[in-house]
């Protein structure tokens, strides 16, 4: 049996300031070259943004476009693929009208990795948000392929700080489905997830675990259950901060 991993109460002792080093970082790169600029940016706020830890502000999205538009002028694949990824993931993350555009800059991230011109790592990361928008257009089926072979590929290439995100998509898209063998999928989807070996302290696996074991009870209609792991990922977003799990946490029924 796998094991189901239990968060931990307190969530975590908090390493209070982050945010300020997040701006000083993004300060001090101001005068570098594009890779550096836009890799500070990517390990930054994209990361930030990509797990549900902060919403993308204007002045963040802002500065990434100028620095999209340097990277290009430099013809350089790394500094290119880094900025064309913080773009459209901050743009995804916005629920804009870009949507289109944010996708069409992924595929072109995707391109240049196919090609080793980038890091291949970006691929299942660029497929799950394309199966994302699948299951948003309707293509469900398409969209539990695509996410399934982009969980797949991170959990077996040891890829473990995006295992929950492209999980998230995975499980989402098959309770949208909704089949008795989709529900069976979904909830070994998540124990999976649940027995990846991770560090310890690495809350991000125990938050998005909650809020998938939230859902997973909705769709079977156990609102008792439900409403306990919805209102113990509330707290735990609340507690820790996380811009994007607080708004997504709310919108919960």
């Amino acid at each position: 049996m796998l094991h189901q991993r239990q968060p931990t109460t307190p969530w975590i002792n908090p390493i209070t300031g982050w945010r300020d080093d997040f701006q000083q970082a993004v300060e001090m790169a101001k005068t570098a070259e594009s890779v550096t600029r836009s890799g500070v940016l990517y390990y930054t706020h994209t990361m930030a943004i990509l797990h549900g830890v902060l919403r993308p502000a204007e002045t963040i999205i802002h500065e990434m476009t100028e620095i999209l538009s340097t990277a290009e002028q430099t013809g350089e694949d790394v500094a290119i693929g880094l900025a064309k990824s913080n773009v459209a993931f901050a743009l995804l993350h916005r629920g804009s009208d870009s949507r289109a555009y944010a996708l069409e800059l992924l595929a072109q991230v995707r391109d240049i990795a196919m090609r080793d011109r980038y890091s291949r790592t970006a691929i299942p990361m660029v497929d799950t948000f394309v199966a994302q928008d699948r299951a948003l257009q309707g293509d469900l089926d398409g969209a539990i392929e695509l996410s399934r072979a982009a969980v797949e590929e991170e959990i077996d290439g040891g890829g473990v700080i995006f295992v929950p995100m492209a999980t998230s998509v995975l499980v989402e898209a098959l309770l949208q489905r909704g089949t008795h063998r989709d529900g069976q999928e979904a909830q070994s989807a998540i124990d999976r997830m649940s027995a990846v070996e991770i560090e310890p302290g690495l809350v991000l696996y125990d938050i998005w675990l909650l809020r998938m074991r939230a859902l997973l009870a909705q769709a079977r209609g156990d609102d008792p259950v439900y409403r306990h792991y919805r209102d113990l990922y509330r707290k735990m977003a609340a507690e820790l901060g996380f811009e994007g799990h607080m708004a997504w946490a709310e919108a919960m029924d």
